[in-house]
């Protein structure tokens, strides 16, 4: 089947993950892995070697005292290991299974900071981040457990085969053969049920697809206004029909099968033919002791359970190993954007940005988003970015962060290479409202500042000052806990949502928190209503003047203000300059400006 792993490989990538529990709970998984034997040989001893021990015992007519004894030692040993089991399960499992969510979880983290952003392009490595990220903990302790099941059931296999061994091969040859055909019966068994829900799948799709839809709110007025409903009704009531037709179809092959490989291959081989192979060499040859005959028959079968468990285990580390490999990908990914090992330093200073002939694609030979872009930003100007969707803004302003790299040509700050500098250091000389800005389910003064912990009266009263200046002071000056409010209702039931246009002042506030020598702004007022947007004009020509700003803006009576705009099409600069010097040249600027004017009578 298409997936599937070698044992050798799949080891490999168990043992992988496995580590991590290794390392973030050293005592616990070293202290788990020493139990198996020790549960092994203690579970033999008890269950097995003991029966021959006291029927031999009744047989040689030792005295009550002597088997007694024998007992009261064995019950004090499993006393003691079940005491320990007890521990493991119910205090140091679930302790060790929280301190490696975190530890693990953090260190995803960390490698989430870190990854690319072109990363989140590629839709086959976003998969594997999101596959790894949402479910490594869970899997790392499930692969832990399946490995010490594969050591339990290793143990226990050897300590059974050992037992036999002392007393008659026979038993082994017996479980040894029973254990081969109930695997080949359970293969084709399992190939049926494969088959089965491979071409059961595409109807459960449909299935659940339907009851998605009802359950949907997304959904919820078409299916009121329209009678799709019925299509909706008469898909899910024939997928259903098709679903049961292929239990019954498949039910016919696997059900035979099951009985074949239960009791016949099983249970007639062990309990019946082995059973009278024992009784043979007890009652007419005399060979062996009736403790003999009972440890042999309870050993073997005991034999045959555990070598079918053993070989359960190893679908399991194959399953797991699909994962693992998504994990490993991600997990030893080296990110492209990087610091070099001597960074240069960012001086204090007014700083000029310089792009000279860039060149930029999303994926590797595919069209270019950017070509041939060249500008200079000076200190304190204001910049727009103005061109239909799709021109290559948003992208542009992405470089400028280091978000991605340039495929061709570079970027300079103070006549230096980007690259050459700290990325974070580099990152902080921007104050930043992406168009797609985030809200996060922390307090508001934790949003404004974008930092853990309390503040002091300085940083709650340049809070206070931010949010006044972005125009947010009105509305949180009725709020119970002012800037101590927590926004979003994800944690909190008194939690507040915010408008779309409280929201853009919010992320405007941040910006003006964090008094970074550059803005940008990236479609800052579209949520604004023309009032409000005046406003933010405003803000941004009265706070921002010592600044360097660079904004991206559909509404082209935003860029009147800028010092120079730059119209991009097709991801190259078609027109630059100055608002007047725009509507002089009778280009595309002009065009845009007066369809707009004419529409929302602007000047």
């Amino acid at each position: 089947m298409k997936g599937k792993r070698g044992v050798i490989t799949a080891l490999s990538d168990n043992f992988f993950l496995i580590k991590y529990v290794f390392r973030f709970t050293p005592v616990f998984a070293v202290f788990k892995t020493v139990m198996q034997p020790v549960n092994a040989f203690i579970s033999v001893f008890t269950y097995t070697y003991s029966l021959k021990f006291i029927l031999d015992s009744i047989q040689q007519q030792k005295g009550f005292q002597y088997i007694m004894t024998f007992l009261a030692f064995l019950a004090l040993a499993n006393v003691v290991i079940r005491v320990i089991d007890a521990y493991l399960e119910h205090v140091s499992t679930p302790i060790a299974r929280e301190k490696l969510k975190k530890e693990l979880q953090l260190e995803l983290f960390d490698k989430a900071m870190r990854m690319d952003l072109s990363c989140y392009d590629d839709p086959e490595f976003y998969n594997q981040f999101i596959l790894s990220i949402s479910q490594a903990e869970e899997k790392s302790f499930l692969v832990f457990e399946n490995v010490m099941e594969l050591i339990s059931q290793a143990c226990f296999v050897l300590s059974l085969g050992a037992v036999i061994l002392t007393m008659d091969i026979g038993g082994l040859i017996f479980a040894l053969a029973a254990t081969a055909l109930s695997l080949l019966g359970n293969i084709k068994i399992t190939k049926l049920k494969y088959e089965k829900d491979i071409r059961s799948k595409p109807y459960e799709r449909k299935r659940d697809y339907v009851k998605r839809v009802f359950y949907l709110a997304d959904y919820a007025k078409e299916i009121r206004l329209y009678d799709v409903k019925d299509k909706l009704i008469s898909e899910f009531t024939d997928s259903n029909r098709m679903i049961k037709s292929y239990i019954k179809r498949y039910f016919k092959r696997i059900a035979p099968l099951t009985f074949l490989n239960k009791y016949i291959l099983n249970s007639l081989l062990v309990f019946c033919v082995y059973m009278i192979v024992l009784l043979y060499k007890t009652l007419v040859l005399k060979t062996i002791s009736l403790g003999s005959f009972a440890t042999m028959f309870y050993a073997t079968s005991q034999l045959k359970d555990y070598l079918l468990l053993f070989t359960a285990v190893f679908p399991k580390l194959q399953s797991n190993s699909l994962y693992i490999e998504c994990f490993k990908k991600f997990i030893e990914y080296r990110p492209k954007i990087m610091d070099l090992p001597s960074p240069h330093p960012v001086r204090p200073q007014p700083h000029e940005l310089c792009l000279k002939d860039i060149r930029f694609c999303y994926e590797t030979g595919g069209r270019p988003v950017l070509q041939g872009i060249n500008l200079k930003i000076t200190p304190g100007s204001k910049i727009a970015l103005v061109g239909y969707n799709g021109a290559g803004k948003s992208t542009l302003v992405k470089l400028l962060l280091r978000l991605y790299e340039t495929e061709q040509g570079e970027i300079l700050l103070d006549g230096r290479n980007i690259k050459e500098y700290g990325l974070q250091a580099y990152r902080d000389l921007f104050g930043v409202v992406f168009q797609d800005y985030q809200i996060f389910a922390a307090t508001l003064a934790q949003n404004v500042t974008m930092k853990p912990g309390k503040l002091d009266s300085a940083q709650r009263a340049r809070v206070w000052s931010a949010l006044r200046i972005s125009g947010l002071e009105p509305l949180v000056a009725k709020l119970p806990q002012g800037i101590d409010t927590p926004l979003t209702k994800e944690f909190e039931e008194h939690g507040v949502n915010l408008s779309g246009g409280e929201k853009q002042k919010l992320a405007l506030a941040r910006v003006l928190y964090k008094d970074s020598p550059f803005v940008v702004l990236d479609e800052p007022s579209s949520a604004l209503d023309p009032l409000s947007e005046f406003h933010f004009n405003q803000v941004v020509m009265q706070q921002f003047q010592n600044k360097t700003v660079i904004f991206i803006s559909h509404r082209l009576s935003t860029t009147k203000m800028a010092d120079r705009i730059y119209l991009l099409k097709n991801g190259a600069v078609l027109e630059e300059g100055s608002h007047d010097q725009l509507m002089q040249q009778n280009g595309v600027y002009k065009a845009m400006f007066e369809i707009q004017a004419s529409k929302y009578k602007t000047e």
